[in-house]
């Protein structure tokens, strides 16, 4: 059996641990790559590995300490640089559409001032280092790579030189500046392949990465890569579908960014989230309220409509994970778009999962539960029900605008945005904190509290927060402009929102207003004026 040469990013250097989900506008998860450019496609089991020849030698990106990573834009669109002489070979991974079909597309850039050969390798081990094997036949037959009859890899020109071997590691081969085997004998589980591309100065190549069944890849044989949309095109389609909810734009820009990849994440699983809904999987109800708190309304909406008419009236998963979509639940039908005859038929099945969630649950999962029924009940015009369900709660359960959790989530988050495998739920939470940062609309009467937290290392910083969603379908629209020590508000309601009582206890604890739309220069602190600053001295 062969020794690898490398293997993933995670086994060479175990600090870079994270791998990025990569998703396509309105398609499933299409696969992850590591921190190193390493591409798992889903339901695939083989890696794609990228390698780059510069003068003489081979650059691999899952060994070499000089590698960089991060977003284009807020959307899973994942660059990955390489440092090398002369200047950087940048890889970017991204999903696009082609035909209807999904697949996952992979740039290289090269910004040197000379040309340099590119090595793709199909590599016999996941992401984790994991042996999988390749057990079909893999050919090479003019620009399409194929594994059995299951299509590959996409290339936009034949290969300048090709390799498939189960004797031995073809990067080593390529090392030791030796020709590439053709051998494909009774070991699969070593089967490698690898295909060169030269790419000149200066220049892109781009090829795909087909994710599916036979059937489903097999149409993208004769796409021209080429022809695909570019990296920076899917970014900016991303940036404006993840901007067509709420806005939010923080004090501080890495806070704006973070929360605008969590958002993206979040838009990535909702997919997933009508059968996770009517299954009572663990995390919908998280990932719901997050949609909703994001200001996705359509996919929220279309969430909705698929519980009722298909949720069971008795669930049959774990009491935690009702409780969570009960709650999730409330936080969407306020969103508002929702008719009334599923705003009935969810309120129906939420008191029947929060009475068995009484009875079988812990008392968190009830307080939570009653939580969010009494959302529902206020949303559905029964304002003294709900004042009734709110006093049956020992606690709320509410993720509060903690913002020591929410700086240990950004100093947890990986350069791409993301937490490990669980990215998913943290991501959830992030965004959840986040928001709450934003308005505190948790009680049931008509009050708006914005900006209940702001930390002192905010101040000076402007901010801005547009068509963010309040209890009982209203939006809250506002600003946030320095003056010197003291912050100018102006805010705008919208829907139910203009009958709210506004206040800012955190930039200023006396001063409330009932209009639903103005501007006014705050004190500046929760308690009082801050003293000027010293000469020399900065008022944050």
């Amino acid at each position: 059996m062969p020794e690898f040469v490398v293997g993933p990013r995670i086994r060479q250097r175990p600090a870079d641990s994270w791998s990025t989900v990569i998703g396509g506008f309105g398609q499933p998860e299409l696969g992850r790559v590591d921190a190193g450019g390493l591409v798992s496609p889903s339901g695939s089991n083989w890696t794609v590995d990228w390698w780059v020849r510069v003068g003489k030698s081979w650059v691999v990106p899952a060994v070499e300490p000089a590698v960089r990573q991060g977003r284009i834009g807020s959307g899973p669109v994942v660059e990955t640089a390489l440092r090398v002489p002369g200047g950087d070979i940048r890889q970017r991974v991204y999903g696009v559409v082609l035909g209807g079909r999904p697949a996952i597309g992979v740039e290289i850039h090269n910004d040197l001032d000379e040309p340099v050969a590119v090595g793709i390798g199909l590599r016999p081990y996941d992401r984790f280092g994991e042996r999988t094997g390749i057990h079909q036949q893999v050919s090479i037959e003019e620009g399409l790579v194929r594994v059995g009859d299951a299509l590959a890899l996409v290339l936009p020109r034949p290969p300048s030189e090709s390799g498939v071997d189960d004797t031995q590691d073809l990067l080593g081969c390529l090392q030791q500046d030796q020709s590439m085997g053709w051998q494909q004998g009774s070991n699969p589980s070593d089967r490698n392949a690898a295909v060169i591309l030269p790419v000149v100065h200066k220049s892109v190549i781009r090829f795909l990465i087909p994710v599916g069944d036979n059937d489903e890849t097999d149409h993208l044989a004769k796409a021209d890569p080429r022809s695909a949309p570019d990296s920076d095109m899917v970014a900016r389609g991303w940036d404006s579908i993840v901007n067509s909810g709420s806005q939010f734009n923080f004090p501080d820009p890495a806070v704006t960014s973070l929360f605008g990849a969590a958002r993206a994440r979040l838009l990535v699983a909702s997919p997933k989230l009508d059968n996770w809904l009517t299954t009572v999987q663990a995390g919908a109800g998280g990932l719901l309220g997050g949609l909703s708190m994001g200001g996705y309304q359509s996919e929220v909406a279309a969430a909705l409509v698929g519980f009722a008419d298909r949720a069971p009236t008795r669930f049959g998963g774990d009491p935690e994970a009702a409780a969570d979509i009960v709650e999730g639940l409330a936080r969407a039908v306020s969103m508002g778009g929702v008719g009334d005859d599923v705003l009935s038929s969810v309120v129906e099945l939420a008191i029947r999962w929060t009475r068995q969630i009484d009875k079988s649950g812990e008392g968190s999962d009830r307080d939570k539960a009653l939580n969010g029924l009494a959302r529902l009940a206020y949303q559905a015009g029964d304002r003294l029900g709900a004042k009734e369900l709110v006093s049956q709660r020992q606690d709320s359960q509410n993720e509060s605008a903690n913002f020591e959790v929410l700086s240990d989530l950004m100093a947890q988050a990986s350069p791409t945005g993301v937490w490990g495998d669980d990215d998913l739920a943290q991501a959830t939470r992030f965004v959840t904190i986040g928001r709450n940062m934003v308005v505190d609309d948790s009680g049931l009467g008509d009050k708006l509290a914005l900006l209940p937290y702001f930390p002192t290392g905010w101040r000076g910083g402007n901010a801005e927060y547009v068509g963010v969603g309040v209890l009982a379908a209203g939006t809250v629209s506002y600003a946030i402009r320095w003056h010197g020590a003291r912050p100018a508000l102006l805010w705008e309601l919208a829907g139910t929102a203009t009958q709210s009582i506004v206040s800012c206890p955190s930039l200023d604890i006396d001063w409330t207003a009932d209009a639903a739309k103005g501007e006014t220069l705050l004190a500046g602190a929760s308690d009082s004026l801050p003293a000027p600053a010293q000469p020399g001295e900065s008022f944050i």
